[in-house]
């Protein structure tokens, strides 16, 4: 397979529209609710419903008065039970779980519910082949309250809660009923925190997503997670980025001056560390640069990242440009600082928050309809269970103001790893890469956005061979899988990632049984935010071959 970069090239093919007759939606007919009886199914429904509501009451004594109670629940369900059948029973959906189980909201704590499942759960009337409300047959006897268990986040599970600690932390909220009931919930959060010496420091309200990111101690986060509304509670985002030591520096001077765009070219931003806009490769093609949110201080890249995956979202292959010593911009570059000196995300800002203020600022002021996310939470490997928060927002966003979104898949951090581990990477490229631990990282997961995984474009190590004595070898070869790039399948397992492009490879050391990257033969050129010293700089990640396809969306 070829990287997108490469099939581009390719103006010989040609594409031909099919026009084919066919219903927008086929049916397949609905599954048959599996075979029970209904009298003892029915009577051990309304036990386990009896259960779930005694777990509610005594739930209610731990609910903080700022809150109204909300009764919330999960049920599992084998085949397919529609929403007009849960409205009916007085129930609202409010997720579908990758395991099969539906939660609900009841307005009235079960009571029609029970109600239908007492019927179900009658002899069945004489001439009638079926019990009334066959479609309880679907449901299982695995439902439990929405439980603290529940509300604990990926990154907070297994932490111990200190009391007396202070925590930084996004809480997300069930969204159900009007704006303003939804709003409501989100007010009573902000006086909760409040009551208890913290502070509300940022929200976000989309169609399906009410998100704060707040600030206090132990003792209220431990409160909190026994609030009924209370969807989930998680450590914020961080981004992995590690711009390594060495740099690449492949010319000092070039002979023809780097023009600025046509004015009519379109642009292409840049959600990152920051841009070094002095860059003499990119200074003439900067449309417009700024931090979100302005606390984070000055636009200026200090890290190195977001200035290399720029050059690459401007130029698509600036070892290319580098060969022919001509860069010519075919697109303004814009930038949107979101990360901290020590690549952290706003202490006090949502990600999603920043994300949308960044992607609406550069779409309403310029026009810009391609942003290039390369980001992603080392520790939020997808483990087939619903987006992230992050990831739902890019979706939102990308579907609202029809805006392509690229997203990087995401890095095995394949040079940490032990002797054990590194023999079996060595053992097995690239079928590790199919392993659970593999998969990609959010918000890669995003299914309006395009993720975007790597491919060696080199084997040829720049030490292989200037270290006498020891076998320095690349693992991947060209157009293979990058030794460190992460996998799919993403949600319902739809195929991610979505797309391919050189991101690099990395290389094996046998006399230290060790994996390295940061391989000027290996790595990606591009450039580099200390200019002043050096030009270009290199390194190899997924971070590197998602801009390449931004600069494609751009160009289309």
């Amino acid at each position: 397979m070829l990287p997108l970069f490469e099939q581009r090239k390719m103006d010989h093919i040609k594409f031909k529209r099919t026009e084919i007759d066919k219903p927008r939606h086929k049916n397949q007919g609905r599954p048959k609710p599996p075979q029970r009886d209904n009298l003892q199914h029915g009577n051990s429904l309304n036990k386990k419903v009896e259960v779930v509501i005694k777990s509610f009451e005594q739930a209610l004594e731990t609910q903080p008065p700022e809150f109204d109670p909300a009764f919330i629940f999960k049920i599992k369900v084998e085949g397919m039970v529609s929403n007009d059948e849960w409205r009916k029973s007085n129930l609202t959906v409010l997720s579908e779980e990758s395991d099969g189980a539906i939660v609900l909201f009841s307005a009235d704590q079960l009571a029609e519910f029970r109600n239908r499942i007492g019927a179900y759960g009658e002899p069945i009337l004489d001439g009638h082949k079926s019990p009334r409300y066959q479609w309880i047959a679907n449901l299982t006897e695995d439902i439990q309250l929405w439980g603290r268990e529940n509300r604990i986040g990926k990154k907070l599970r297994g932490t111990e809660i200190i009391l007396d600690d202070e925590y930084t932390l996004d809480v997300g909220l069930w969204v159900y009923g009007s704006d303003d009931e939804n709003n409501q919930r989100l007010n009573s959060l902000g006086r909760f925190v409040e009551q208890y010496g913290g502070k509300l420091l940022d929200t976000y309200q989309g169609d399906d997503l009410y998100l704060a990111r707040v600030r206090l101690s132990g003792s209220a986060l431990d409160i909190l997670l026994e609030v009924g509304d209370i969807r989930e509670i998680d450590f914020p985002p961080e981004p992995a980025l590690e711009i390594p030591d060495f740099y690449l520096s492949r010319i000092d001077d070039f002979p023809n001056p780097v023009a600025s765009p046509d004015p009519n070219s379109p642009g292409i931003c840049v959600l990152d560390s920051g841009l070094a806009t002095g860059h003499p490769m990119l200074a003439s093609a900067v449309g417009d640069a700024k931090a979100f949110p302005l606390t984070l201080g000055s636009e200026i890249d200090q890290n190195g990242h977001g200035t290399m995956v720029a050059g690459l979202a401007l130029y698509g292959s600036v070892e290319a440009c580098i060969d022919n010593l001509d860069f010519q911009p075919q697109l303004f570059l814009y930038s949107a600082r979101v990360t901290n000196e020590q690549n952290r995300f706003d202490d006090e800002s949502l990600i999603v928050s920043q994300m949308e203020q960044s992607i609406l600022y550069f779409l309403e002021n310029y026009k810009c309809r391609v942003f290039n996310v390369s980001l992603a939470d080392p520790e939020l490997v997808y483990d087939g269970g619903k987006p992230s928060p992050w990831a739902s927002a890019l979706d939102f966003l990308a579907r609202k103001h029809d805006i392509v979104i690229l997203v990087s898949a995401g890095n095995i951090p394949i040079c940490s790893f032990s002797k054990t581990d590194t023999e079996y990477i060595i053992a097995n490229y690239p079928s590790y890469l199919l392993r659970d631990k593999a998969r990609i990282l959010e918000p890669s997961t995003a299914v309006n956005a395009i993720t975007v995984g790597s491919i060696c474009q080199s084997e040829h190590s720049y030490h292989a061979g200037r270290q006498p004595g020891d076998i320095i070898e690349p693992i991947g070869r060209i157009n293979q899988p990058s030794p460190f790039t992460r996998c799919g399948p993403g949600v319902n397992d739809s195929v991610k990632p979505d797309v391919v492009e050189y991101g690099g490879n990395s290389t094996w050391y046998a006399s230290q049984m060790r994996i390295f990257q940061g391989d000027p033969g290996l790595d990606v050129v591009s450039t580099n935010y200390d200019y002043r010293q050096r030009l270009f700089a290199a390194m190899s990640g997924t971070s590197f071959s998602t801009p390449r396809v931004a600069f494609l969306a751009g160009l289309i």
